[in-house]
């Protein structure tokens, strides 16, 4: 048996938080967690909503449904979506795919930034939550940014890609202030997975600073208007 691949076109949805104009000095492009969809995490975004500053936020491409479907139709219920950026399944190629996925969304919006007057100079800001860390990472390093790098990473309680070496996080990051955010009662970023990625960074030489909130695996409005300003 031979396995190939076969580039497709697909078609991606992301949400904005107001139309592109001339007084936009900041993008944001927020990257959600595994089995979330844009339109909600949008929501959750909201708050860092301002008349300078214009919030994307893509969905991932594999969309499925959460829970059993035959026991939500049995019961008539409707059946929960989210979205995933990728699995273990042929992971070298979703990971590709992604990364062209923003890539191109990136450039539409610069473009579409640059249609409607905005400066050249309008700041990037990558907000990844969850595997939405990963994902940011990993464009962050293989993407094509060219000359618009990020000016701030914010990595919410997510977690470090173990293939990116210490060379091409330290490569990625420089020059762009990173800040790792957790909850400190968030089952999954853990204070002692919270550590292990600290102990990642700061072997790769990564500057960066670590917040804590009191809360669980979820965004928190206080300290997203913090790190906002």
């Amino acid at each position: 048996m031979i396995a190939r691949h076969l580039s497709v076109t697909r078609t991606a949805r992301y949400y904005l938080s107001r139309e592109p104009g001339p007084e936009i000095r900041e993008l944001w492009i927020a990257l959600h967690g595994h089995g979330q969809l844009a339109r909600a995490f949008a929501k959750q975004c909201a708050v860092i909503e301002a008349p300078h500053r214009l919030v994307a936020v893509p969905e991932a491409l594999n969309r499925y449904y959460i829970g059993d479907p035959a026991v939500q139709q049995t019961t008539q219920s409707v059946a929960k979506m989210g979205a995933t950026w990728m699995t273990r399944e042929d992971r070298e190629a979703e990971i590709a795919d992604y990364v062209g996925y923003l890539d191109v969304l990136h450039a539409d919006l610069r473009n579409g930034l640059a249609a409607a007057g905005a400066a050249e100079d309008v700041a990037l800001h990558v907000l990844g939550f969850s595997q939405g860390v990963s994902t940011a990472l990993r464009w962050i390093s293989l993407g094509s940014l060219g000359t618009h790098r990020p000016a701030r990473a914010i990595l919410w309680a997510g977690s470090v890609p173990p293939e990116l070496t210490a060379e091409q996080l330290r490569a990625a990051t420089a020059g762009v202030r990173t800040t790792l955010v957790a909850g400190t009662r968030d089952e999954f970023a853990t204070a002692e997975r919270v550590a292990a990625i600290e102990k990642i960074l700061s072997d790769a030489n990564v500057e960066f600073d670590t917040r804590r909130f009191d809360g669980g695996h979820r965004l928190d409005d206080a300290m997203l208007q913090e790190l906002s300003t």
